[in-house]
């Protein structure tokens, strides 16, 4: 399985036929996890009676799905792996445009959901199906089966990993999310920023951008969700 197939199907999740492929059920756990968590950040922000759903929705949704997108992650990290017959520079464009597609996407997908009124009150209607269990990956029967077949898969070979580590390594010292932060300071005004990666221990990042003119700006992200402080 190489990335570049993987990127191609994140475009075509929700679209396909059947029969539901191995990289049609990564792309869609990931997708699914990253429209839940941008909706969750959205409807948390805006206090209130959504905050509080919002925080039940994340708890219920990671207690019922970390297993699923745990083992899709690890299905993408294989894939990354798998790729290293290219030039050694394609496997980090393609991790990083991988996880800009990802958040993107799920950014769009809340758009959509919240509208530009009475986002409050959407915030519930919305988030009300993750808190009951109806979103939950498993639902859907026909990625079910192969959720179950990634789920039961042994961990991979942490010296294959290592050895993906440091082939990105000699390209960059980069995060999954980097493309992301690089858009979130220039969107607040930080005009050619000098970005280092502080914290790399996927899922979690920490970033620091210092902007021309001297300002710091941080960004944490978690599954390649970002905040900027």
């Amino acid at each position: 399985m190489k990335l570049s197939l993987l990127m191609i199907t994140l475009v075509l999740v929700g679209c396909a036929s059947a029969p539901i492929t191995e990289e049609q059920a990564i792309a869609n756990a990931i997708s699914a996890d990253a429209t839940m968590r941008n909706l969750v950040s959205t409807c948390y922000q805006m206090g209130g009676q959504a905050k509080n759903v919002a925080y039940s929705a994340r708890k219920a949704w990671w207690a019922a799905n970390a297993p699923i997108v745990e083992a899709a992650d690890r299905g993408f990290i294989n894939a990354v792996n798998s790729s290293f017959g290219q030039r050694e520079a394609a496997p980090v464009i393609g991790t990083l445009r991988f996880t800009q597609g990802v958040q993107n996407t799920a950014v769009a997908k809340v758009q959509a959901l919240l509208g530009n009124t009475d986002q409050a009150e959407k915030c519930i209607d919305v988030l009300a199906p993750y808190v009951a269990g109806e979103k939950d990956l498993m639902n859907d029967p026909d990625y079910a089966p192969l959720y179950k077949e990634m789920m039961s898969q042994t961990q991979p070979d942490l010296s294959v990993m290592e050895t993906a580590r440091l082939a990105n390594a000699k390209q960059r010292k980069y995060g999954r999310s980097l493309y992301l932060v690089q858009s979130k300071v220039v969107a607040m005004g930080c005009q050619n920023a000098d970005i280092t990666l502080l914290r790399n221990q996927w899922p979690l990042e920490v970033y620091d951008a210092q902007c021309a003119d001297k300002s710091y700006l941080l960004a944490r992200c978690e599954w390649g969700k970002c905040d900027i402080f």
